[in-house]
């Protein structure tokens, strides 16, 4: 048994798809008008080219935050080895020794 029916819409002559439990439209596809042409000004292939280039370079800038962000952080691990060094080497006291943990 189909989940799902096609409908057209009687106002707009639009296709609808439905689904059959839950009532929500799945799909809409509107009708193209006979008789109306495309809008001149629209270029698709321009508007797809600009997508990609801005898709580039809202990459790029991720990337390079990435990149900057992971050199601080390095820098702040070698401060903070540093640090730990510092402290190893300040404190007098001996190990603990292996046997005396009984």
């Amino acid at each position: 048994m189909r989940n799902e029916i096609a409908i057209t819409c009687p106002c707009c002559s639009a296709r609808l798809v439905v689904d059959t439990h839950t009532g929500q439209v799945r799909n809409e596809r509107a009708r193209k008008e006979k008789g109306k042409a495309e809008d001149p000004a629209a270029d698709p292939f321009g508007d797809a080219l600009k997508n990609m280039k801005d898709a580039e370079k809202t990459a790029d800038s991720r990337f390079k935050k990435a990149i900057s962000s992971e050199g601080e952080r390095g820098k702040k691990l070698e401060e903070f080895f540093e640090q730990a060094k510092q402290d190893v080497k300040d404190d007098d006291t001996p190990p603990p020794s292996p046997f005396e943990f009984d």
